[in-house]
Formats: C-alpha cells, sequence, structure tokens
C-alpha cells in the first residue's frame, strides 16, 4: 500500500473512531480527540496535529461553545430614570463639541476574565474623551471616565456650560454618585427609555484605535 493510499485510509479510520469518540465524550475538544487519536493508532498515525484538526472540522467534528456574553447594563433598581432629551421633534443634534457627551461600558475579554471598558464620546466630534478599564461593573469605571471627560474639555478650552449627559438606564448611571456628580457640574442629564445607548454596543472595543490629541493619549472610534 502506498502511502497516499495510507493515508487516505487513515483519514477515514480517525473520522470514523472520532464520531464514536464524540458518543462518549460530546463535550471533549479537538485537543483532546487528537491526543485520543495518537494514542489509539499509535504508529500509524503518520498525520500531525494541524492537519488532524484540519479533518476534525471538515467532518463536523469540532465542538462549538456558544459564546456567553456579559450584559452590561442592569436597569432593574429603584433609582431615578431621567427622560429622553434627544427624543424630540426635529431630533437633537449636536452641533458643537461640549455640547452632548454619549456614555456608555463595553465588555473586554482578558486572560483573567472578563473586563470592562467605560467610554464617554463627544457626540459632535465623535472622539471619546473619557475612558476608564475596570475589572468589575461597579460605578468606579464611570465616575472615572467621568473625570476624565472633565479633565479633557478643560484642558481643551471646550465649553461645556449645556452639556448633555446622554446613556442607558443602567444601575451605575442612575446612582446617586454619578448623578450628583453630574448635577454638580450643571450638566443636563438624559436616558434613553429603552435598548442601548445610540453611538456604541457592546462590541464597540473591537474597533476603537489609540491617537493622541491635546497632548494626551485618548482612544477614537476608527472611521
Amino acid at each position: 500500500m502506498d502511502r497516499q493510499c495510507e493515508v487516505n485510509v487513515l483519514k477515514t479510520s480517525i473520522v470514523l473512531y472520532c464520531k464514536e469518540l464524540r458518543t462518549l465524550m460530546p463535550q471533549s475538544g479537538m485537543r483532546e480527540l487528537y491526543v485520543c487519536c495518537v494514542r489509539y493508532f499509535k504508529e500509524k498515525m503518520v498525520i500531525g496535529r494541524d492537519q488532524c484538526y484540519e479533518i476534525f472540522r471538515s467532518n463536523g467534528l469540532v465542538q462549538r461553545k456558544k459564546r456567553v456574553r456579559p450584559k452590561t447594563t442592569n436597569s432593574n433598581h429603584n433609582y431615578y430614570i431621567y427622560p429622553d432629551l434627544l427624543n424630540t421633534t426635529p431630533k437633537f443634534v449636536a452641533s458643537t463639541s461640549g455640547s452632548m457627551v454619549v456614555a456608555d461600558i463595553t465588555y473586554v475579554s482578558t486572560r483573567d476574565g472578563w473586563a470592562y471598558l467605560s467610554l464617554l464620546t463627544d457626540s459632535h466630534s465623535r472622539a471619546i474623551v473619557g475612558y476608564s478599564f475596570c475589572p468589575s461593573l461597579t460605578t468606579e469605571g464611570p465616575m472615572k471616565a467621568l473625570e476624565s471627560a472633565f479633565l479633557f474639555y478643560r484642558e481643551n478650552g471646550i465649553d461645556i456650560s449645556g452639556l448633555i449627559h446622554h446613556s442607558d438606564r443602567g444601575v451605575q448611571y442612575c446612582s446617586n454618585q454619578y448623578v450628583d456628580t453630574l448635577k454638580a457640574q450643571h450638566i443636563s442629564i438624559s436616558m434613553t427609555q429603552c435598548g442601548d445607548c445610540l453611538l456604541y454596543t457592546s462590541d464597540a472595543a473591537d474597533d476603537l484605535l489609540c491617537v493622541n490629541l491635546g497632548g494626551r493619549r485618548i482612544i477614537q472610534k476608527k472611521k
């Protein structure tokens, strides 16, 4: 039997063997299947790992795990929910920088688990003027992002006397600490009545680009 014929027979045997293994180990991954094949076929296992993985994929032997996405908005709370100031006729449009900022939280997968990126985006310039990266969904992240935004506007001489802060109805943005900080700066508070905040979704961090603006490092959304 020539080598190519031997390889073809081995491939067929691997598929049949792994289909049987799937009934015994339904949650096993490709690595476990490959180790079992090496042990079972021994010296006849002339196919390498990468080629074996490709056999698994092409024959439907890969166990697809359902992606679990964390929920960043918890609107099940007793805090006051502010009205949506953008739901007007005609629809409100930010005409200058410092007239409206949009707050949101997105999640990032790390080696240590999920972490959370709090963002504040100037609606007119589309620049992210405040941000904070935290391991939890407490109010700490949004508060740090808010202070960062205040600093950005102050350092760049941008007037925020008529600023509208728009966010979802999450507990972080409705908390007394966050709301009191906005009120202390005489900032109008606006919240969506349903769904996510208008500029960013939970996948926002996928297309962020770090740039320099005004001499300080910020994060800006790609065009």
